[in-house]
């Protein structure tokens, strides 16, 4: 009760803080103190499952250096799809004129590569391992996100611009 608690708490005051932020601005007392249960409940939080009997994920995991490398990786790259999905809309609307309809078919390649490909590249990491898909995969995505930001897209950019987006469908959905 006291970990599903703290975790309800953690989230909704750290949500609560920097949606309000907007509105309230930063000192106001309503985002500040939610900000301040927010943090205050992550850290325990973290004290709560180093002396639990079943915690959500054993501590004791994050003393192997590949299980951190690999979350830390997740982490970072998680967060660029944030972004990613985030910003490429808008770029395409914004800065090359596309409709909101033209914008979201422009995914569509992504975003169906992603879901086509993603019984594949379990199977692919269970063949080979997972060392070479990651490297292979984030260069791949690299690629990608290297020929997306054309100021105005011609007829041959065009072209590259579909398959830079098929490229991170392939760099996105392989391990």
């Amino acid at each position: 009760m006291v970990r599903s608690l703290g975790r309800h708490n953690r989230l909704g005051g750290l949500v609560n803080g920097f949606i309000e932020s907007v509105n309230l601005g930063w000192r106001h007392p309503l985002v500040f103190g939610s900000l301040i249960v927010g943090f205050g409940c992550l850290i325990a939080f973290v004290f709560i499952e180093v002396s639990g009997t079943s915690p959500m994920v054993p501590l004791t995991l994050f003393a192997s250096r590949s299980f951190t490398g690999a979350n830390l990786l997740s982490l970072f790259l998680y967060a660029a799809t944030g972004i990613f999905f985030f910003l490429f809309p808008l770029n395409l609307i914004q800065v090359q004129g596309y409709s909101a309809t033209a914008a979201g078919a422009a995914a569509l390649p992504l975003i169906l590569l992603i879901f086509l490909l993603s019984r594949w590249s379990g199977g692919l990491v269970a063949r080979y391992g997972p060392r070479v898909p990651l490297i292979v995969a984030r260069s791949v995505r690299r690629w990608g996100l290297f020929c997306l930001p054309c100021p105005r897209l011609e007829k041959l950019l065009e072209v590259v611009f579909r398959c830079s987006c098929c490229a991170l469908g392939l760099g996105w959905r392989s391990p």
